[in-house]
């Protein structure tokens, strides 16, 4: 049997490589000339690093991932904590695996030395695809100048602009939230170690907030910060923002926030897109996974993880189902309540992490709190739905 996959993302080469070890043969198609992730900072919860230690992934990123102690959220401007609780010392025997941050490159490197273990594996480079054929028997796709592909199994894992979904639903345009994110990375080293922050952290505050987390095996700090913007800003990785406008959204913040805004360097700036949620991720032997299918706001750092639990629940439908087209229906119809809801819970979650009235402010900060100092657990418990999930 062989499959095509269309892109060379997480999702993409993690499916690809879940077929390889199945005996498939697979070919994956990306567009780019060379497979290098523009991001910056992910994060992989227990649930989706189960996959990655099932895929025997895990031992290529030990190098590179950090694990963070606690998890704290605390207020921008004062700096004052709402709450702080730990997690090295729980993912594992709470949730059954480790909770980990890692530069997005360092992963897809390593899934791609993974995959050369596997000689049932090509991947083709500078092969954009324009649109699929589902035959009586097989899968075909076009390829600009280039001779068309087939196979048994074809896998959109081509991200948010997705020319495989595009097909499938017609096009649509996703709808701007109204928030843009800062995104940038800056080595320890070179802040003023007063300030530097000691654990993972959300700063909340009025139409923004922040998430700081580590990478580069905790030697840089990764920075996120989403902010309020009424004018429509273009969804990219990779459009440069001004330091000077970075430094106003978040003027007067802790000194921590101001430190590492200070020490950077190259920045971007890039708009955050809805896009509704999909009827079905199939169509006839073509299937979609990750961000082709279910695009989710960053909010809850779900988006890789969801994208490992799709290669997972794919691998385990194929095997169990007696057609391509019957496993594919049975993926989708599997996956897609808990994907709604992580969407779902996404939107929310920005929501209230821009809290703008003193009345909720209070109702929601003053109840995290009340309940870090009462009841701890609650909040690791309040994780266990997503965490705890075995793909």
């Amino acid at each position: 049997m062989k499959a095509l996959v269309v892109g060379a993302g997480i999702g993409g080469l993690s499916a690809a490589l879940a077929l390889a070890k199945s005996g498939w043969a697979v070919t994956v198609f990306e567009k780019s000339t060379t497979i290098k992730e523009i991001g910056a900072g992910v994060q992989i919860s227990p649930n989706g690093m189960k996959v990655l230690n099932s895929l025997g992934v895990t031992p290529l990123i030990e190098n590179s991932l950090y694990e963070p102690k606690h998890l704290e959220v605390r207020f921008g401007r004062s700096g004052r904590k709402v709450f702080s609780v730990p997690f090295k010392e729980v993912a594992l025997k709470r949730w059954g695996a480790r909770y980990i941050q890692i530069h997005r490159n360092d992963l897809i490197q390593a899934l791609l030395t993974a995959l050369k273990n596997y000689n049932n594996v090509q991947i083709i480079t500078g092969a954009t695809v324009e649109s699929y054929l589902n035959g009586s028997s097989t899968v075909s796709i076009n390829i600009t100048n280039q001779k068309s592909e087939c196979g048994d199994l074809l896998i959109g894992a081509d991200g948010l602009n997705s020319a495989i979904r595009g097909q499938m639903h017609g096009s649509s345009s996703p709808t701007y939230t109204g928030y843009a994110a800062w995104r940038f990375t800056v080595p320890e080293k070179l802040l003023n170690q007063n300030t530097t922050p000691v654990n993972s952290c959300v700063w909340v505050g009025e139409d923004k907030h922040i998430v700081v987390t580590r990478i580069n095996s905790g030697k840089t700090i990764n920075f996120v910060g989403v902010v309020k913007r009424e004018s429509l800003i273009k969804e990219s990785w990779n459009l440069k923002g001004a330091k000077e406008a970075l430094t106003k959204d978040f003027k007067n913040w802790d000194p921590v926030v101001e430190n590492i805004i200070s020490s950077s360097d190259k920045i971007f700036l890039g708009g955050l897109y809805n896009r509704a949620p999909l009827k079905s991720w199939t169509d006839n032997k073509t299937v979609l996974v990750g961000d082709a299918a279910h695009p989710m706001l960053p909010s809850m750092a779900q988006g890789a993880s969801q994208a490992l639990e799709d290669t997972s629940a794919l691998i385990n439908c194929l095997k169990e189902g007696s057609t391509i087209e019957s496993s594919i229906k049975k993926f989708f119809l599997h996956r897609n309540s808990r994907v709604s809801k992580i969407q779902t819970r996404s939107r929310d979650n920005l929501n209230l992490f821009h809290l703008n009235k003193i009345h909720k402010k209070i109702l929601y900060y003053g109840g995290l709190w009340l309940l870090n100092q009462t009841y701890p657990e609650l909040i690791h418990r309040k994780q266990d739905w997503i965490y705890s999930y075995n793909p």
